[in-house]
């Protein structure tokens, strides 16, 4: 009953858009198409039923996160050669609106044609696999703001020690230092669907995760080694001689030089 409603609907819609000289034939078509992506919906929402437990949760594993990285190239190709084919067509709005439709009604067979085994495990390992990629990217964001943070509050409590300053000035400054050392003890949370094990699988894949994605970060792993290049470097300057050994006069007292006269 619902879906004939909106069936009918969508043919009002079609009627009232393409005018009725050919609007009907276009409205039948519309109607025929949103009909087939409601079927299409509705298996790939059976499938991914299928990897779901009891309580629609989906397990994330290391296995599934190399799937993901494996076919997530295939899966990009497939969404970029499809919207530039909507992209591309002579239709107005509307029509362009259909094609959209059309294009991805079959998403689901144009994903397996192309290689990507299990569209559904793959649609929610990516779900997944994102929202816990992006909560750490945020944690690294929020990692750089709390140390600019914490200057500012050291900043404004240095204020707070003159003498002169006006009692409303240091209300104000103690409120403000009182909001940002709250702000300072927020953490970033995962999505609650998303376990502590899946957490720490994402954190350990971040590195090519974020290749995958095309996307440049800073990881805590990825800080260390630059802090243990950068020791080692300091080291290795502070282990040089004074004065290099060149083979060439020093030039301190007593050494030869060019031109001079020992007797």
């Amino acid at each position: 009953m619902k879906r004939t409603m909106i069936i009918m609907l969508l043919l009002a819609i079609a009627l009232f858009s393409f005018g009725c000289c050919g609007g009907i034939d276009k409205a039948k078509e519309m109607a025929e198409q949103i009909e087939e992506t409601a079927k299409a919906a509705g298996h790939f929402a059976e499938e991914i039923e299928k990897l779901q437990d009891g309580d629609g949760n989906f397990t994330l594993t290391q296995s599934r996160i190399d799937m993901f990285i494996k076919e997530f190239p295939t899966f990009k190709e497939v969404m970029e050669e499809k919207a530039k084919k909507v992209e591309e067509s002579d239709d107005d709005d509307f029509g362009k609106a259909m094609s959209s439709i059309g294009e991805f009604t079959d998403i689901e067979e144009s994903l397996l044609d192309a290689g990507v085994k299990n569209p559904a495990e793959f649609y929610l390992t990516m779900i997944e696999v994102t929202a816990g990629f992006f909560v750490i990217t945020s944690e690294n964001v929020m990692k750089d703001a709390k140390g600019a943070v914490s200057q500012q509050i050291d900043i404004m409590k240095e204020q707070l020690e003159n003498p002169d300053l006006p009692k409303e000035q240091k209300e104000a400054l103690e409120t403000t230092i009182e909001e940002l050392e709250e702000a300072q003890d927020e953490e970033t949370e995962m999505p609650e669907d998303i376990t502590k094990s899946e957490q720490e699988l994402v954190r350990k894949n971040c590195d090519i995760i974020a290749k995958t994605l095309g996307m440049e970060i800073k990881t805590e792993k990825v800080e260390e080694e630059e802090e243990e290049e950068e020791t080692v470097k300091e080291k290795v300057e502070e282990d040089k001689p004074a004065t290099p050994a060149t083979g060439k006069p020093s030039g301190k007292p007593g050494a030869k030089q060019k031109g001079a006269r020992v007797k």
